[in-house]
């Protein structure tokens, strides 16, 4: 017999080890639950937005290979993507460069709509 052991205890782990160390893992499991499902929440929203992404870069390039220099105001059209944009253009400081905000939609669906800055020059 061990110097300063009790007799009849065993040597396990007491009750309040085990509920800190239950405590701990819930925690892990918890941090870990919510990192996937923003994750996913993430995932999601990139797979609604990624066809208006696409939309919006063709409308873009279409801008950029015609050389399209609309004057200062709104202008509509629809993409032969079927996506409808906006695009409201206004002067800059500088000579030769306008500023332009591109709003993309679905076509006939309603659903998001992303917005994004372009610089128009002649």
């Amino acid at each position: 017999m061990k110097l300063g052991a009790v007799p009849g205890r065993g040597s396990g782990f007491t009750l309040l080890e085990v509920m800190v160390a239950l405590f701990i893992l819930a925690l892990l499991s918890l941090s870990v639950s919510q990192g996937l499902q923003q994750r996913s929440r993430v995932a999601l929203a990139e797979r609604e937005q990624l066809p208006l992404m696409l939309c919006a870069r063709a409308i873009a390039g279409e801008f950029a290979v015609t050389r399209f220099w609309p004057d200062p105001g709104e202008h509509r059209g629809e993409s032969p993507l079927g996506c409808h944009w906006r695009l409201r253009v206004e002067e800059t400081d500088v000579q030769g460069l306008r500023r332009g905000e591109l709003n993309v939609s679905p076509g006939s669906t309603p659903g998001p709509s992303l917005t994004f800055t372009l610089f128009l020059s002649p």
